[in-house]
Formats: C-alpha cells, sequence, structure tokens
C-alpha cells in the first residue's frame, strides 16, 4: 500500500486535519480516491503529519536529520521500534527512544556522528572507563544473550539532556544487514550467516516491524499492526516469558491485542498476516516517501524477502524462515525467502557453493 504524495499546494482545514487524525490509514486511502478535492486534502495532510521531524524532533534539529538521511544512505542503516510505529500511527510515546539499527562494519561513522551532535555514549559494559573511540576500536562481535536483541548484537546507549528532556538513542550494531535484525526481534533463536554459507532464522511477527530507510518507511505488516491491531508471537518466544512479559505488556497498553498462536487469525477471511512470499515494499506493505526527497538512488531494500508460515496451538509455533546472503563484492547483505534459494544458488554459485553443508 504505497500513499502517493502530490506536490500541489493544499490549504486544508483544521476540520479536516480533526477528522483524518481520527480515520485509520486505509480509511485514508478510500477518502483520497473519492476526488481530487480528497485527494489533494490527504496529501497535504500525509506531507504535514508524515514526517520525520514530528518523531526525530526530540532528538536532532532539521539539519541534523538531513545529515542522518545521508548517512543511512551511505552505511545502510535503519531506524526502527517504537519511533517508526509513532510516526506511522501518528501517536507520541514521551518515555520512548530512538533505536538505530546498521551494521557492526558501519559503527564508527553513526557513533562518533552521534558524540558529534552532543550525544554521551553510556559506560560500555566490558570496558565502563573507556572513551567512544577507544570502545569501538576494541569491540568485537559475539552472540548476545539478551532476549530481546538475539544473535549477534552489541547495543550502544548514548544520551543527551536537551532541557528539561533527556533524549536516549540505542545504536544496534548487527553482524549482517539491518533488515535481518529488525525481522528477528523478539525472537528466541538466531543462526548467524557467514560470507560462505547460508543458514535458515526463525523469528517472531510483531506489531514492532516497521523501519525508515533514507528514503522511504515501511510497515511489513501493516493491516495487523494499525487497522487489526494484532501481534503475532512465535512460541519460541515463550522460553523467555518472563524477561519478554513486560515488553508485551507495554504493546498491550498500547493497544495492541498480542496473539500468542495463529488460531484466532483462521478466522478471518483476509488475514493481516499472508503466507505467501513477501517483499519490502509489496502490495502487503504501507510505504511512505521520505520529504524532503534527496538527490539519492533509490534504495535496495526492496529486494529482501520472506515468507511466513502461520502454524496453530498444538506444539507448532509460527514462524518466518529467511537466508542472510552476503554476495561478493556488494556494500550490503540482504534476506532472501527459502523458496527463492534455488535459483540465488545457480546465480552465486561460485560464492555459495557449501549453502547446504
Amino acid at each position: 500500500m504505497l500513499i502517493a504524495i502530490d506536490a500541489s499546494p493544499c490549504r486544508p482545514s483544521t476540520t479536516d486535519d480533526a477528522i483524518f487524525d481520527n480515520l485509520q490509514p486505509k480509511e485514508l486511502l478510500r477518502y483520497s480516491q473519492a476526488s481530487r478535492t480528497t485527494h489533494d486534502a490527504v496529501s497535504s495532510y500525509i506531507r504535514r503529519n508524515f514526517i520525520l521531524q514530528r518523531v526525530l524532533g526530540r532528538y536532532f534539529s532539521d539539519n541534523d536529520i538531513l545529515e542522518l538521511r545521508h548517512m543511512q544512505y551511505n552505511t545502510g542503516a535503519l531506524i526502527s521500534g517504537s519511533t517508526v510505529l509513532q510516526f506511522f500511527d501518528r501517536s507520541y510515546y514521551p518515555e520512548s527512544d530512538l533505536d538505530i539499527y546498521v551494521r557492526f562494519d558501519c559503527r564508527r561513522d553513526i557513533a562518533l556522528w552521534l558524540e558529534k551532535k552532543g550525544y554521551t555514549m553510556q559506560p560500555y559494559a566490558k570496558n565502563p572507563g573507556a572513551n567512544l573511540c577507544d570502545v569501538l576500536d576494541e569491540m568485537t562481535m559475539q552472540p548476545s544473550d539478551d532476549p530481546f536483541y538475539p544473535g549477534s548484537f552489541i547495543i550502544l546507549e548514548f544520551l543527551k539532556n536537551r532541557g528539561d528532556i533527556k533524549s536516549k538513542i540505542q545504536l544496534l550494531l548487527a553482524n549482517d544487514c539491518p533488515i535481518a535484525s529488525i525481522l528477528r526481534f523478539h525472537s528466541s533463536e538466531y543462526f548467524s550467516a557467514s560470507r560462505r554459507s547460508l543458514q535458515p532464522v526463525t523469528i517472531m511477527i510483531a506489531c514492532v516491524m516497521n523501519f525508515i530507510a533514507y528514503d522511504r518507511a515501511y510497515s511489513l505488516y501493516p493491516k495487523g499492526t494499525f487497522i487489526t491491531r494484532q501481534s503475532l508471537v512465535t512460541k519460541l518466544v515463550m522460553l523467555h516469558f518472563n524477561e519478554c512479559q513486560l515488553a508485551f505488556n507495554k504493546y498491550k497498553a498500547r493497544g495492541w491485542d498480542v496473539l500468542w498462536t495463529a488460531d484466532k487469525l483462521r478466522s478471518y477471511a483476509n488475514s493481516p498476516f499472508r503466507t505467501e512470499l513477501r517483499r519490502v515494499g509489496d502490495s502487503e506493505c504501507w510505504t511512505i516517501p521520505i520529504l524532503p526527497k534527496l538527490d539519492l538512488p533509490p534504495n535496495t531494500l526492496e529486494g529482501n524477502t520472506w515468507t511466513l508460515n502461520l502454524r496453530s496451538s498444538r506444539g507448532q509455533s509460527s514462524e518466518h524462515t529467511f537466508f542472510v546472503i552476503s554476495p561478493p563484492n556488494s556494500r550490503f547483505s540482504f534476506t532472501a525467502a527459502r523458496t527463492l534459494l534455488p535459483y540465488l544458488r545457480d546465480k552465486l554459485k561460485k560464492g555459495y557453493s557449501d549453502a547446504d553443508k
């Protein structure tokens, strides 16, 4: 679901805003298709309300946001978490922080930029007295035992006092592509992928599967997240029930129905969690262009794919399975659905001949 933004000047009344603020995304889209007048009114509303300044203004100035977007292009960094929920949902969570996902080998660019903007790294557990440069130099990737951030992860926290407001940013360093890390959020099982092999990953489908790149914002499951307001949890997460319950309660308090099995979803003729091959930016996604448009090439995120298996409550869990691929001579990795593996193995045969070993 891509909502196009019309560039013609519109001046909707305050009454329009009051109405649109209470419409669901699907209703906004339908209203915009009624006539040229309604299209212009909705387009103007989107331009003024679905903007990065609304959710990032508590962390950065307008010029800083533009700089961050350019760094996202250069590093492949993605913004995710509650910040992106607020962007799509037009809501505000005063207690939330900002999550930035970036590859481990691009850590220095983002971390030093945050320090330049007045953010202070909080003590690093393995070397509490070290400064940021020393931490960046000495850190190495290793498996995480945190059930909220599985796999190979390092999390750096940055704080900045902005008057009476304390802004907190988490820089999440991943050993492969940030989108794979976002898809694994709240999962309890993860097999890392090296540059010479492909290995499966099982994950959870959740209302947190939304992210912002330098040119577009994506919601992977907008029907479940913003219309039926459901979040589907894999059975594997229940192994960490005590640790994860606080997070689930947080999303329940924000209005989401946390589903432990897929049984309830089977009553829907048009399930918000589709089981066919999925791709970032496909017709099931909600995609919003980020303005102002930068003079940069389009992102390559829309080549990432995955599939979803919905399972019943009898000892089986719902899951995605995808592979993380790092093509030779490529800057970034990407995710590929299992069904595409034969095709990809043929295309990348030289680099991944040992995929099944």
